[in-house]
């Protein structure tokens, strides 16, 4: 059964799912010889008695990746999921920390950010905990129209126990006017 050894290799990983998805039907990909105290790194197998569970899976129609793409963390939570639609990325990508809590949130069209982005922030540490700044506060959201960012708002912690929107900056008012009265 294919293998590939290491992970954590982009262009490496790249080439060996090139080399090894069928031209049409489904492409699992399990987790294999996890590097330790790695969140990321590990070999890549297609045989799920050697896998040590599922990493990736999408569906290929005419050599092009179609539907829902799911990958999960070595631990078995869901670590992302992507649309396709003839091979490009169409709609929702969620992406999560392993602990579950969302990371971002973009809306694609025809491969590029298009709409609402949103970034979350995981647990900060002991002191933001505390300040309950953590665990999934957003810390972004922008909004883009065919990867043209139209506006940014940033959020920020401030004393007094306040999670605010500290920045926002309007990059093309007329695209954001249209956003606004669309959204509203």
């Amino acid at each position: 059964m294919a293998l590939l050894e290491k992970g954590g290799d982009n262009q490496g990983a790249n080439n060996w799912i090139k080399e090894n998805h069928p031209q049409n039907g489904w492409f699992r990909v399990y987790w294999k010889n996890l590097i330790p105290n790695s969140w990321h790194l590990g070999g890549l197998t297609l045989d799920p008695d050697e896998g040590l569970g599922p990493r990736y899976q999408w569906y290929y129609v005419d050599g092009k990746v179609d539907g829902v793409a799911i990958g999960w963390w070595p631990s078995g939570m869901l670590k992302q999921k992507r649309t396709y639609i003839d091979g490009v990325l169409n709609g929702k990508w969620t992406y999560w920390y392993e602990n579950g809590q969302k990371k971002f949130e973009r809306n694609m069209r025809g491969g590029v950010r298009n709409g609402k982005c949103i970034t979350w922030i995981d647990d900060l540490g002991e002191d933001w905990t505390f300040k309950s700044a953590g665990n999934g506060r957003k810390r972004r959201e922008d909004i883009y129209k065919f990867q043209e960012l139209i506006c940014s708002s940033i959020w920020k912690w401030k004393e007094g126990f306040n999670w605010i929107e500290s920045d926002k900056e309007i990059f093309n008012e007329r695209e954001y006017k249209k956003w606004t009265a669309h959204e509203g």
